[in-house]
């Protein structure tokens, strides 16, 4: 929940592992690898 002291760094961190068209999880597997075309992650409360 956005009120929650983890809430912030969660969001950071999912944006940089898979959260973002830049992030690690897309470049990897989508422009490295090519396995699929919009690889996604999120957190939920």
């Amino acid at each position: 929940a956005p009120g929650h002291p983890d809430y912030v760094p969660l969001e950071v961190l999912n944006s940089l592992l898979g959260g973002s068209f830049y992030s690690r999880i897309t470049l990897n597997i989508r422009e490295d690898k090519g396995y699929t075309y919009s690889p996604r992650s999120s957190i939920s409360s």
